[in-house]
């Protein structure tokens, strides 16, 4: 029995067994498409169907054979969709493991030949997939660490450089003193904001958030205090207005890494000279925080990306795009979501809404 034949006969019980068992397993495909799951195997399938027909399947190395162009985009697109290195490792065994099944339910045996030619065309594809899923990952990495980078180099040069002046303006003591401290409480910021990255992750392999009752006034006047420093050398008034009781059950650090990160960016963005209010009331079964600013606004291609991560929503918003994905995370590990409300020549008003206690 020809293997290209068999392969060919069952093709799409291939691709439904595929897609079942791909959805049985650990791999992250709730939400997904069946079309998206089965990513590159039709044509994969169809190309080895081809080739194995031939007389004589040529040799080649393994890391050369068919299936390296749809490793490649497969390796890129399982990135995308979050699956990790063990979940494409795990689905190319799965795709095995059924044509050897169905071999083996056939009476007649598949040349010795042809299952070399097997493994090594899917061994190609899979080296190729795993490659391309590593160095996307790394790429990012560094993208990242580029990043925390800037950030950090910024306030360490703002810090010198009100420090300097400090030394030759005895008289600007005051201001250089503000500046100096707004500098360092962004830093502080930034690696806070690492940490809280570092709670999530831990979080997303299995570890509880700590869940306890925080009051929303206690939360926001911590914030306050953080984003003094910042406030008072821009000439920007925080002023808020809430239900002093109203409470949330969650993590303390990351609800204030979350909400550090929507009143910063508001004090550092909204017009010198003007307002940031955050306002607390409940809504229903729902505590929210609104937190409005004088920026004028947001153009609508930055307002999609404003959540995104890695990339930074606007080049003039240092950490924007950075901050506020950590924010969603954060504000979606308890349950709840963060939104936008764009008024186009005055500001923005971010919302975030989490379950009450």
């Amino acid at each position: 029995m020809k293997l290209s034949e068999l392969l060919k006969r069952r093709r799409e019980e291939i691709l439904s067994r595929f897609g079942e068992r791909l959805r049985e397993s650990p791999a992250p495909t709730d939400g997904i498409a069946y079309s998206v799951l089965l990513d590159g195997l039709p044509s994969f399938l169809d190309e080895l169907i081809e080739d194995l027909g031939e007389p004589e399947p040529p040799e080649t190395p393994a890391n050369t054979g068919l299936g390296v162009d749809t490793g490649v985009v497969h390796g890129e697109q399982r990135y995308k969709l979050g699956f990790d290195v063990v979940a494409v490792v795990r689905e190319w065994a799965i795709l095995r493991d059924i044509i050897l099944e169905l071999i083996l339910a056939e009476p007649e045996r598949v040349m010795p030949e042809e299952y070399r030619a097997l493994s090594r065309h899917m061994s190609a594809a899979l080296i190729a997939a795993v490659q391309e899923h590593a160095e996307i990952s790394d790429r990012e990495r560094a993208s990242y660490i580029g990043f925390m980078v800037h950030d950090v180099r910024n306030q360490l040069l703002s810090a010198t450089a009100a420090l300097s002046w400090l030394r030759s303006t005895p008289a600007q003591e005051a201001e250089a003193i503000r500046a100096i401290e707004a500098s360092l409480g962004e830093l502080r910021h930034v690696l806070e904001r690492e940490l809280t990255r570092a709670r999530l992750a831990a979080m997303r392999s299995g570890t509880d958030i700590s869940r306890y009752r925080v009051r929303i006034a206690d939360l926001v006047a911590l914030v306050v205090g953080e984003t003094r420093a910042l406030a008072a050398v821009r000439n920007v008034r925080v002023t808020t207005h809430g239900d002093p009781e109203l409470a949330v059950n969650g993590d303390l650090r990351l609800l204030r890494s979350a909400l550090v990160n929507v009143v910063g960016n508001a004090v550092k963005f909204t017009g010198e000279g003007t307002e940031v209010v955050i306002r607390a009331h409940g809504a229903g079964d729902v505590a929210e925080i609104r937190v409005s600013d004088r920026c004028g606004g947001i153009r609508d291609e930055s307002r999609e990306r404003l959540f995104a991560e890695p990339a930074r929503s606007d080049p003039d918003r240092s950490g924007f795009g950075l901050g506020l994905a950590i924010t969603r995370q954060a504000v979606e590990a308890h349950g709840g979501t963060i939104t936008v409300e764009n008024t186009p020549g005055t500001g923005c008003t971010f919302v975030l809404r989490i379950p009450r206690a």
